[in-house]
């Protein structure tokens, strides 16, 4: 398989990529603890990348902590083998490394400070927007994936096994839509065919992470559907998900994973909002539009977030209805 260095589909490409793993390398070889970050809200793809080195590093002999400042959803339980994400760690660790993360901030106020306070420090990530916080940074905005970036890495490090390959292919999975999304390119393909030699339940890892739903999740989707807004002659539509729906189907926030794709489904619809009441006046909103002309991260950056063309996230405070407001004109802004 060619290397990444040198490959220039789309609109940027890894620059130096041996170097880069040369340095990667002296940083590990350096480290006897290393911690590994994920984002908050955390999605397949941060969540497999982070396990996916978590499991190499392990088997080199290294000292690993997995660090999310968000509960990981029931829904990847069956990936975990073990391994056990924590909120904080006391300890100063000689090496950090995130993961699927655009900026600083995304790993929240606690797992930020740890991170920052590393004797070294690893960004890698695949969001053009991503701004600058380790010492090295990996970065390839092509890759449909974080964990296809983590491929490449763990190739050149330690030796690929059934549940690495497991894991890199559950994360790529979480991030393309099973390889329908725009992002998906040959190189996305060529790292599959490599994974499809191991042996891992491949039908088993997309039922569980793309099609599965259980019946409150199903309930949820029902209740907040029925509730979606439209604006702008029926070019932005808007879901709310407040306290009482989730104590209502006995859900939580991570159960609204999904929903936002039945909005950018409809026709008319250009741009899709979801907004999660997470606490009082402060609400995580998730953004979806159809055209690679309409850009999902130059609107969440208005409110500080981050991500991708077609998908993007932030976190909005406020009271909900000026929160919504907000939202509509910063996608009538970008329409």
């Amino acid at each position: 398989m060619p290397s990444i260095q040198g490959r220039a589909t789309g609109t940027v490409m890894i620059i130096d990529f041996d170097k880069k793993i040369s340095e990667f390398k002296d940083k590990i070889k350096r480290a006897e603890t290393i911690a590994l970050f994920c984002h908050l809200s955390p999605d397949g793809d941060t969540i497999c990348s982070a396990l996916s080195l978590y499991s190499a590093l392990n088997a080199m002999g290294k000292k690993c902590f997995l660090i999310c400042e968000d509960e990981i959803p029931q829904r990847f339980s069956f990936l975990m083998n073990g391994a056990v994400f924590l909120k904080e760690i006391a300890e100063k660790i000689d090496l950090a490394i995130s993961v699927d993360t655009s900026n600083l901030s995304r790993l929240g106020a606690n797992a930020s400070k740890t991170y920052l306070k590393a004797y070294d420090t690893i960004a890698i990530d695949h969001h053009f927007s991503h701004e600058n916080f380790g010492s090295l940074t990996i970065l390839d905005e092509t890759s449909s994936s974080c964990s296809e970036i983590v491929f490449d890495i763990i190739k050149e490090i330690a030796a690929l096994n059934s549940e690495i390959a497991k894991l890199i292919f559950a994360g790529m999975i979480s991030d393309n839509g099973c390889f329908l999304f725009s992002s998906v390119s040959s190189k996305t393909h060529a790292v599959a065919s490599e994974l499809y030699k191991y042996d891992f339940d491949k039908e088993n890892i997309i039922y569980n992470i793309i099609r599965k739903q259980t019946l409150p999740a199903f309930n949820l989707t029902n209740r907040v559907l029925s509730k979606c807004r439209f604006y702008e002659d029926d070019k932005i539509a808007i879901i709310i998900f407040r306290a009482e729906d989730f104590l209502s189907t006995q859900t939580t926030s991570a159960d609204t994973e999904g929903i936002i794709s039945r909005l950018i489904d409809i026709e008319p619809v250009l741009i899709a909002f979801a907004i999660s009441e997470v606490n009082e006046f402060c609400y995580k909103v998730s953004v979806r539009t159809k055209s690679d002309k309409i850009n999902a991260a130059e609107c969440a950056a208005v409110f500080g977030g981050g991500g991708h063309v077609r998908a993007a996230g932030c976190r909005v405070h406020g009271r909900l209805e000026d929160v919504v407001d907000r939202l509509i004109k910063a996608g009538k802004d970008i329409l």
